[in-house]
């Protein structure tokens, strides 16, 4: 199994992911908050989102966090997905309401 550490520095309203595999960064990701009044940085936030349509040729889904807030899902091979609408049958289907971190 590899070695992999998530870093997560939040300061002044700016977050910074930086994504580590076997010592090597392998990832890196910024947000900046908002002007005021403005929505803040939705890195790390956590939805309940509804899956509008589920790619098969490219084992991923599309799901809405929020209402005009579209966002991709990598679906992958043996991650389980439990939907809250409706008894789980191992299926993932457009329209399920689905737990989702950003």
């Amino acid at each position: 199994m590899r070695d992999s550490r998530l870093i997560i520095l939040r300061e002044e309203g700016k977050i910074l992911s930086l994504l580590f595999t076997e010592g090597r960064l392998v990832e890196a990701s910024s947000c900046i908050a908002q002007e005021a009044g403005g929505e803040d940085c939705p890195l790390g936030s956590i939805y309940v989102g509804k899956v509008m349509n589920v790619a098969a040729n490219i084992d991923a889904a599309f799901v809405e966090l929020k209402r005009g807030v579209k966002g991709f899902l990598p679906l992958g091979k043996g991650r389980a997905i439990e939907p809250l609408n409706r008894p789980g049958d191992g299926r993932l289907l457009a329209g399920d309401e689905i737990l989702v971190q950003v």
